[in-house]
């Protein structure tokens, strides 16, 4: 078994290979994915591989994310969406892939998060020897593949008034399809992320994705246009039968137009145009901590999922502390 952290040409098409045709394969362990965030400021991805016998039979993708570089590990956390991949017949190769990944990762990130995207009961002991631990996270699975009236008459009724309600309000939707439209649609984002106090990557990231991922086809980015204003966006990343709802939002003083809505709205009826199968909502929080966010989700029909997150504390002490000043700072 070899441990591959580098990769030729030859070797980012297996990489590809492998995790397209891996059953929980999704897109942020491709190489495109690693390409956008090696490119985007205060990101650095770390590859970890397994190659057996001349062929991949692992992927661990992590993006060590640096909120204010000149703090160092203060507010550095490593996240990997879709948790490690290996060959399905040897689950047993996650404690290779995780013991490298430790080496690798010491004083560079002060926690690592595991966002799971499918069932990971398989894997979860593996995970749980390695110091990771599991805590409840929802999600909402749309499926799109039964067709616009079955999604449509599946929705809350509620749901369907507000896109009725937007559909009225002469609210258009329209598919951003170049540089201009992109800053607007991040300065749409950064207000949104501002106003909720939480942080947004650098603009760098829509910048890199909408150039790396767009011409495969892989990336959408729409915005819904009010009296000639944009008020409202959503990015939408699409791989191998599924679409994932990335980032969204809209200006505090149009949400009575209901711009989110209609854009969720617009981009189902995309997918299931463009033959796509799953609506991936992106996360709905804790099951047991209130989430208006959750709310608005499961109203569009979607099968509740509860995949969960895995999470390690690199600097347990430190991290409590950061934890605790964090709470005592948005109380204040």
């Amino acid at each position: 078994m070899q441990i591959l952290d580098n990769f030729s040409s030859i070797e980012r098409y297996k990489w590809a290979q492998f995790v397209l045709n891996h059953p929980q394969g999704n897109i942020f362990q491709t190489p495109e994915m690693y390409e956008i965030f090696e490119k985007t400021k205060n990101y650095y991805p770390l590859i970890i591989s397994l190659k057996s016998k001349g062929k991949i039979a692992g992927i661990f993708l992590s993006v060590i994310q640096k909120e204010y570089p000149a703090l160092g590990i203060l507010t550095s956390r490593s996240i990997v969406w879709g948790g490690p991949l290996v060959i399905p017949e040897n689950p047993k190769l996650v404690t290779l892939l995780l013991n490298e990944y430790k080496s690798q990762i010491g004083g560079k990130a002060l926690y690592t998060q595991i966002r799971n995207l499918y069932d990971t009961n398989n894997l979860q002991i593996d995970l749980e020897s390695q110091g990771f631990k599991f805590s409840d996270h929802l999600n909402y699975i749309l499926d799109i593949e039964a067709g616009e009236e079955y999604v449509w008459k599946s929705m809350n009724k509620k749901r369907r008034n507000t896109i009725k309600k937007a559909i009225k309000s002469d609210l258009k939707i329209i598919e951003v399809d170049n540089l201009e439209e992109i800053t607007y649609s991040y300065n749409i984002l950064e207000k949104v992320y501002n106003n909720a106090r939480l942080p947004l990557a650098d603009f760098s990231l829509f910048k890199n994705s909408f150039e790396i991922l767009g011409p495969k086809r892989m990336i959408k980015c729409f915005s819904a246009i009010f009296d000639g204003k944009s008020i409202g966006t959503l990015w939408i990343l699409t791989y191998n039968g599924r679409i994932y709802d990335w980032y969204s939002g809209s200006l505090n003083e149009y949400l009575n137009k209901c711009p989110n809505d209609l854009l969720i709205w617009h981009a189902i009826k995309w997918g299931i145009n463009a033959k796509f199968k799953s609506f991936d909502f992106g996360g709905a929080g804790k099951p047991d901590v209130p989430y208006g966010v959750r709310d608005f989700k499961k109203k569009f029909g979607g099968v509740e999922t509860n995949f969960g997150r895995f999470e390690k504390s690199h600097s347990p002490i430190l991290h409590s502390m950061l934890q605790t000043s964090f709470k005592v700072f948005n109380k204040i």
